[in-house]
C-alpha cells in the first residue's frame, strides 16, 4: 500500500543494500591502501559508518510520503524537533564563539583559530576567555621541545608523497602539514616520524593545555616557551618574536620541574598545578603551528588538520 509503513521500510532497506555494498567496497579499498602503505596512519572507521548512515539520511531527506493522495509531514515541528535545532545551533555556533570548544567543533579543515583571537570573517571565537582566569586562558608560544614529541604540533609532512610536497612548494606552500586532531583522537602512534631535514615547528597553546602537556609528556624533557602579552592578536603577535623565552626542564617523574627564571611570569604560570580534571575531560584545544622565521607581514594561520 502506497504511503504505508511497509513501503517506508522497503525504501529504507533498498538504500541499506546500496550502503552495505559501498561499505564493503570501502573496507576493501582501505585495507588495500594500508597493505600498500599508502595510508600510513590508521583505518578510518568514519567512512563505513557514514555509509551505513546513508540510508537513514536519505529517508529523512524525503520528509514526506503520499498517503491516500494527500501530503503528510513525516517530521512535524514538535518540541523535540525545536530542541534538536537549538542544540545544533548551540554546538555549531554558540560553543565555538564562547570559546569553550576547539577539537570536536564543526570547523574541520577550516584552519580556524579558537584561542588568541578569531580569524573568522564574521564570527568571533573565545569571547569568554577575557572574562575567565588568566592562568587558564593566557596564550603560550612554544619554541622548542627536546626531545621531540609527535603530538605537538603533530607534523605529518612525511606522510605526504614527495610529488605532493613538490606541487605544494611550487604553489608557494612550505610543503609541511600538521594534524593535531589526529594525534589527539587516535594517539601519537598515528603521527609519522618528523622530517629530519627541517627545523621543529613552533606552536601556541592556551595556558591550561600547556600545563596539561607538562603534566603528561614523558621525562626527561626541556621546553623553551614564552608567555604572550595579552589574550588576542594576529599571526605576527602569535609568533611572539619579541616575547621573552624561558626554559623549563624536568629530569624524571619524581623530580620537580625547574624553570630558568623562576620569577618570570611565564615560569610562574608553568609551575602551577595541572588544570582541573573536569576541564581536561570536557575540552581539548589544539596546538596551532607557527614558523618563527616567516615573513613578519604574513597574517595567515598556517595549514593544520582537523
Amino acid at each position: 500500500e502506497r504511503g504505508s509503513v511497509s513501503e517506508a521500510l522497503t525504501i529504507y532497506f533498498s538504500f541499506s543494500r546500496i550502503s552495505f555494498f559501498i561499505t564493503i567496497l570501502t573496507l576493501i579499498l582501505v585495507s588495500a591502501a594500508i597493505k600498500a602503505a599508502t595510508h600510513p596512519f590508521f583505518f578510518d572507521t568514519a567512512v563505513p559508518i557514514y555509509c551505513l548512515l546513508f540510508p537513514t539520511l536519505c529517508l529523512a531527506a524525503l520528509k514526506s510520503i503520499s498517503i491516500n493522495n494527500k501530503r503528510s509531514n513525516i517530521f512535524p515541528i514538535t518540541q523535540t524537533f525545536v530542541l534538536g535545532v537549538v542544540l545544533a545551533l548551540l554546538y555549531g555556533f554558540g560553543l565555538p564563539v564562547a570559546g569553550v570548544i576547539d577539537q570536536m567543533s564543526p570547523n574541520m579543515f577550516a584552519n580556524q583559530r579558537f584561542h588568541g583571537g578569531s580569524n573568522h570573517i564574521i564570527f568571533p571565537t573565545g569571547v569568554l576567555h577575557q572574562y575567565l582566569p588568566k592562568d587558564l586562558w593566557s596564550v603560550i608560544r612554544v619554541r622548542n621541545i627536546d626531545p621531540y614529541i609527535p603530538t605537538h604540533p603533530a607534523e605529518v609532512t612525511t606522510a605526504l608523497p614527495p610529488a605532493v610536497r613538490a606541487v605544494l612548494s611550487r604553489a608557494g606552500h612550505s610543503g609541511r602539514q600538521f594534524n593535531p586532531g589526529l594525534a589527539k583522537v587516535i594517539g601519537p602512534q598515528a603521527i609519522p616520524p618528523p622530517p629530519g631535514n627541517l627545523p621543529q615547528a613552533s606552536f601556541t597553546l592556551v595556558a591550561w593545555e600547556f600545563r596539561r602537556l607538562l603534566d603528561t609528556i614523558p621525562t626527561p624533557y626541556s621546553i623553551t616557551f614564552a608567555l604572550l602579552d595579552g589574550l588576542t592578536g594576529d599571526e605576527v603577535w602569535r609568533r611572539g618574536l619579541n616575547a621573552h623565552d624561558v626554559t623549563i626542564t624536568k629530569l624524571s617523574q619524581n623530580d620537580t620541574a625547574i624553570c630558568s627564571e623562576p620569577n618570570a611570569p611565564a615560569c610562574r604560570l608553568a609551575v602551577l598545578p595541572p588544570p582541573p580534571k573536569i576541564l581536561t575531560k570536557l575540552a581539548a584545544f589544539a596546538p596551532l603551528p607557527i614558523f618563527l622565521n616567516e615573513d613578519e607581514s604574513s597574517k595567515e594561520v598556517y595549514c593544520f588538520g582537523p
